[in-house]
This record gives structure tokens, sequence and C-alpha cells, in this order.
């Protein structure tokens, strides 16, 4: 294998990983003597025994073991996030540079065949390197070309772009997924960056973007 696929091969060892620990769960031994009940959401395992008083000497030492159970699949989710999120930036780097990094959009209106630019000044490959790799990487494949706008029926201030070719409406997303930019691998987001009029976010975790407009 040359170092490319080598390189694929990790990546993608990395993602199956992220999602199978992203959508673990803590799990409670069989053989206890009184019941545990277990109630999770995404920040809390909350832990309730059945006629065991505070002092009962297994309480504590099993209450730790659930906490220590909760905080590893996220702390491994966090670490894959930081683990692609700097082989995000490394590879912008190497590609397109540190930046900034400016995106030129040309529109064609079919009604009169007139056209119109704007330019997109992109984030900090330190505040979303893989949303800003992922998007370039569209970008410098052509994926966008012959593409089509539209408004989302009944929200007015949202301008999407749908990968689908507007000379004969069949949908290009095959081929961002061949080449290997079909969608991120997490809702990357920062808070120095919020949605507001005139910014582009992906539609969930792409391809697809939109234009708060």
């Amino acid at each position: 294998l040359d170092e490319v696929e080598m390189n694929e091969m990790k990546y993608n060892n990395i993602v199956e990983d992220f999602h199978a620990a992203e959508y673990s769960r803590p799990f409670l031994p069989r053989n206890l003597d009184h019941l545990i009940q277990t109630r999770q959401d995404e920040s809390q395992i909350s832990v309730e025994r059945n006629n065991i008083g505070e002092n009962n000497s297994h309480h504590g030492p099993i209450k730790d073991w659930l906490d220590k159970r909760q905080l590893k699949p996220h702390g491994k989710v966090e670490k894959l996030k930081d683990f692609i999120q700097e082989e995000s930036r490394q590879e912008a780097i190497k590609k397109f540079g540190t930046g900034p990094h400016y995106v030129k959009f040309t529109v064609e209106f079919p009604e009169d065949n007139s056209t119109g630019d704007f330019v997109v000044e992109l984030a900090s490959l330190d505040l979303m390197p893989h949303a800003v790799n992922t998007f370039l990487g569209q970008v410098s494949q052509r994926l966008w070309d012959s593409t089509v706008f539209w408004h989302h029926d009944g929200v007015d201030h949202v301008m999407a772009a749908a990968g689908i070719n507007y000379k004969n409406g069949e949908t290009k997303r095959h081929y961002f997924d061949a080449l290997g930019v079909g969608a991120l691998s997490f809702g990357e987001y920062s808070a120095e960056v919020p949605h507001k009029e005139f910014t582009l976010a992906f539609q969930g975790r792409g391809p697809e973007f939109y234009i708060n407009a």
C-alpha cells in the first residue's frame, strides 16, 4: 500500500471507531442484590437504589463505577473529534495553504440569462478545520459546478444549495461520496462563527449547505 492508501485506511478506521463510540452506551452488571435503575441522557446518569441507605458500603463503589462507564464513551468521542480536526487542519494547510480562504461563486439566473458573483470568506482553520477542509475539497473538485440554489418552502431567509445538476436534474451525491467529501464525520460548531445573515453552514453533516439570507 502506498502512503495515500495507508492514510485512507487509518482515517476510515478512526471514523468507524468514532461512530461506534458515539452510539455506545454504558451497561450494568446483572448480579446485583438490589435493583439499580439508570436513566441516561447526554450529560448524566441518574442512579436510584431501592431500599438502600446512604451508608450502604456498596453504594459508593457502584456509583463510581457507573460514572466511569459514562465518561469513557464521551472521552473517546472527544479524542476522535480532536484527531479528525487536527488531521483536517494539516490536510487543508497542505492542499490549500494556511488561509484565509475565499470561494467565489458565479450564479446564472435563467430568467434573463444574466450572471452575478459573490465571494465567501471561510472560517479559520483554527476554529472549523474539518468543515472548512471538507468544503474546500468539494469546491476544488468542482462538485458544486452546474448545481442549483433554491429557497426552502416557508423559510424565506434560507437559500439552500443542492447537489443536483440543473441541466438534467440528476443528483451528484454519489460523486461527493466517491471522492470522500460526501459528509462531515460530525457536526462541527464554534461560538466564534455564529449563524447570522449572509453566513454559510452545512445542512446537518452535509454535503448540502445553505446561506442565511
